[in-house]
């Protein structure tokens, strides 16, 4: 019996050992983050320190403070503390501080962390799906234009509906419907979003824009008698829009094809034949198709206020983008304009 109990004793000790063992493991698996957030005006700074797994993804951090503080994930704005980074670099870190949130939920919590793993928490303003602000912004305008066409007795009087659209008329609500059943088509099934959400408040703006666009040209093209252009200009018109909404699609669906990049300043900028002169071929092509559509409706004002309008804010989309590039690869931004070829 002693003899068992002497060769037992060993067997044991490796069992201890081994539990031992695996608790250092876990402890080196795990990761504590500190989180500080200051709760919205005159709300007192609070900080909480989080256990998550060495291999946690931002969505798990995010689920974790939400459930500490109640801030819903989609209105989470991380970034690393000043202090943390100011500490790494005085260490000779090379490292990024990125801030990141929800369009970053499937990526590794670690690679956004200090070394310090200090964070600092924003509450944002309520949000919503990018997608659904596209879905409503597109289908505002459309049905504006088809309410105008449709009814034309309750906006010009009982004797436009006995005279009807004119063949110009029906022609311009063609073409918007298309433009439009396009964009929405592809807001459906082809766009990728790099941001799950925006500020809520952009509903307003956006849908109001699309919105009065659409009251705009409606009105002049459903309006009795209404005459576009014809000849040379409107065979051009029709070209022009044509084409611009081809091209406008090719580039859409090139654009859903490359891998999804949720931080601008690493976003490789794309390549190929429609790319050789400017950054942002989608809105030169919906420009040249909006040009065509002003011609083809006899360069009337609604038209040409609403291109004029639109080219200004692409534009700026298009150098907004064209400056990202710049930072990722600033031979390819120096060798293209961002949207109007050799000029802007």
């Amino acid at each position: 019996r002693r003899h068992c109990v002497a060769r037992g004793a060993p067997r044991l000790g490796r069992q201890a050992r081994g539990v031992d063992g695996h608790l250092a493991v876990a402890m080196a698996a795990a990761m504590e983050v500190s989180v500080s957030y200051k709760a919205g005006k005159g709300g007192g700074e609070r900080t909480t320190t989080l256990t998550l797994p060495a291999t946690a993804r931002v969505a798990d951090l995010l689920s974790a403070l939400q459930q500490r503080f109640g801030v819903e994930p989609a209105r989470q704005a991380l970034k690393p503390a000043e202090a943390a980074v100011l500490a790494d670099k005085a260490k000779g870190s090379s490292a990024e501080a990125r801030p990141f949130g929800l369009a970053h939920a499937a990526q590794p919590l670690a690679s956004f962390l200090p070394t310090s793993r200090a964070l600092e928490l924003k509450r944002l303003p309520p949000q919503i799906s990018y997608r659904l602000v596209f879905v409503v912004e597109y289908t505002l305008p459309l049905l504006a234009v088809l309410f105008f066409a449709a009814q034309p007795s309750f906006v010009y009087g009982a004797d436009a509906a006995a005279a009807g659209l004119s063949a110009d008329g029906q022609l311009a609500v063609l073409l918007w419907t298309l433009h439009y059943g396009k964009r929405l088509a592809e807001t459906l099934w082809l766009h990728k979003f790099s941001r799950p959400t925006m500020p809520f408040t952009n509903l307003y703006k956006n849908a109001g824009y699309y919105f009065a666009a659409g009251l705009g040209v409606g009105y002049t093209v459903a309006s009795p008698g209404f005459t576009g252009s014809t000849g040379a200009l409107r065979t051009a018109g029709i070209l022009l829009f044509v084409a611009g909404e081809l091209v406008n699609f090719a580039v859409h669906v090139h654009l859903a094809s490359l891998p999804s990049e949720t931080d601008r300043s690493r976003r490789q900028p794309p390549r190929g034949p429609l790319f050789a002169l400017v950054t942002s071929p989608n809105y030169t092509a919906e420009v040249v198709a909006w040009l065509g559509f002003a011609a083809l409706c006899g360069l009337s004002v609604a038209p040409l206020l609403f291109v004029a309008a639109g080219a200004a804010q692409m534009a700026v989309w298009a150098k907004q983008k064209h400056s990202g590039y710049k930072q990722s690869n600033p031979e390819y931004a120096r060798a293209r304009a961002a949207i109007f070829p050799f000029v802007l």
